[in-house]
């Protein structure tokens, strides 16, 4: 009987440490495996944002703090292009990781090509919850297929920053693709949140960058050029940024503050997103991806405070910095010419063991990365998609403009950075060679846009339709 009684308690206690150990795996284990074989991936992108523009690229204003000390803890790319100077077009190659030909989304109110697969399809596909948050793409149909979530607000960094944050907070337990577009930077560079304006709007004002003795005349509308459907102010201020808040200034420097204030406002958000990482112990777990969709016009080829139809250097190199504690080594800097929307999909999918969709037309980094292989890609395509298309070989630029007699612009990027000196009737061999790679580029065809009537009302708000 006794004998009886202690092996009864004996196989209770037994019983007891395994219904323990079962508890515990089903609380536990999931949450091993997930973080273990499918780390979060947290993509940034800043509406408008010029490399050179942030300190790590070597911007002499503390615009990038947060971006500053990511790129300490991962690699950063010196020489990314984008792929379009419009944000329907870069977004669209992000996410499809296909050129601006094959994916369609050229602009607003196109629709993207129904047969290509998103990179949020692909990681939903894998068990991963997808949430996109940002700003200023109203009227991009199609863009938000595959994600579980998808929030287009107004362009509340702040806002939208607390609403990511909510987001991993309630995702611990579920491997995350989240893609936020921050917009502040966006002309008319307006900080958008009012505890902060005050303080980033004038935080590089009267600095030793600024020259309060600079001046440009107001270009009016009826003086002011279109090409392509796009209205482009040359050589001065245009007429709504100085009226904009009655701000009545013809101090270019004022404006590019502004632009640079907006900077640090939104490295202030990711800076706040990245703590939230740490604090819910998600940072060593998450691969973090920062770039841009294009960049700004500060008087280059005199035309101030504009994106969009052309492809000189200031619009289309973006910064592109990767971190991944667990792959990616720390404080590299890569000076390889890559393109950058096109490869952060398959980037992205490499380090996580996954194959890349068949029709994604990007290549992995991960081996340059980790200098294991050279990139296998010569030549460089972007495309406004306004009949203007660009390729890039090594330090040679060709652009097609199709706006004056011969149609094309050539640079030595290495001996003219700055695009001063137009070598298309001084190197014509190099010019025949360029040009027989760009004309096998093609050009999309254009749609049909389609807008609805918020779309209509936001689009006109940022000059981008009448």
């Amino acid at each position: 009987m006794r004998m009886y009684l202690y092996n009864k308690k004996q196989d209770l206690l037994k019983f007891s440490i395994i219904s323990l150990i079962v508890i515990a795996c089903v609380i536990y284990l999931p949450h091993c495996l997930n973080r273990d074989d499918k780390p979060n991936v947290l993509l940034v992108s800043i509406d408008s944002l010029r490399s050179d523009h942030l300190s790590c690229y070597g911007y002499k204003r503390n615009t990038s703090p947060a971006i500053d000390e990511l790129a300490k803890e991962g690699v950063l790319f010196s020489k990314a292009f984008a792929q379009s100077s419009h944000t329907a077009t870069s977004l669209s190659t992000i996410l499809t990781s296909t050129l601006p030909h094959t994916h369609s989304l050229l602009e607003w109110g196109y629709t993207l090509n129904p047969n290509l697969s998103t990179i949020a399809e692909v990681l939903k596909s894998k068990g991963y919850k997808t949430m996109f948050v940002g700003s200023g793409i109203n009227n991009l149909h199609g863009f938000n297929k595959g994600f579980d979530i998808f929030y287009v607000s107004d362009n509340n960094s702040h806002s939208i920053s607390s609403r990511i944050i909510k987001f991993f907070e309630k995702n611990l337990n579920k491997p995350f693709f989240v893609w936020v577009h921050y917009f502040d930077a966006h002309r008319p560079y307006t900080i958008s949140y009012p505890p902060a304006r005050s303080y980033y709007s004038n935080l590089f004002i009267n600095d030793e960058l600024y020259d309060k003795e600079k001046e440009l005349p107001v270009i009016v509308k009826a003086g002011h050029e279109k090409i392509s459907g796009r209205h482009l102010y040359f050589g001065g201020i245009p007429e709504e940024l100085y009226k904009k808040k009655r701000r009545y200034i013809v101090n270019p420097d004022y404006y590019i503050a502004q632009y640079d204030g907006a900077i640090r406002a939104i490295d202030n958000e990711i800076g706040r997103m990245l703590s939230n990482l740490i604090g819910l112990k998600l940072d060593k777990k998450t691969m973090i991806i920062i770039t841009s969709d294009h960049g700004e016009l500060f008087g280059e080829h005199n035309y101030y405070f504009f994106h969009g139809c052309f492809l000189y250097e200031p619009l289309i190199r973006v910064p592109l910095i990767i971190k991944y504690d667990k792959i990616i080594p720390r404080d590299k800097v890569i000076n390889t010419q890559v393109s950058a929307h096109l490869d952060i999909a398959p980037t992205i999918l490499d380090i996580l063991r996954i194959d890349k969709a068949k029709k994604m037309e990007g290549v992995s980094l991960l081996g340059i990365i980790l200098g294991k292989e050279k990139y296998p890609c010569p030549y460089i395509f972007s495309d406004v998609g306004h009949a203007v298309k660009s390729i890039i070989n090594n330090e040679w630029k060709l652009i097609y403009t199709g706006s004056d007699n011969t149609g094309f612009e050539l640079y030595n990027l290495k001996n003219d950075s700055a695009e001063l000196n137009n070598l298309v009737y001084s190197e014509k061999n190099k010019i025949k060679f360029l040009k027989q790679k760009l004309d096998k580029y093609k050009h999309a065809n254009f749609q049909k846009p389609v807008f609805d009537e918020d779309g209509k009302t936001r689009l006109r708000f940022l000059r981008y339709i009448q």
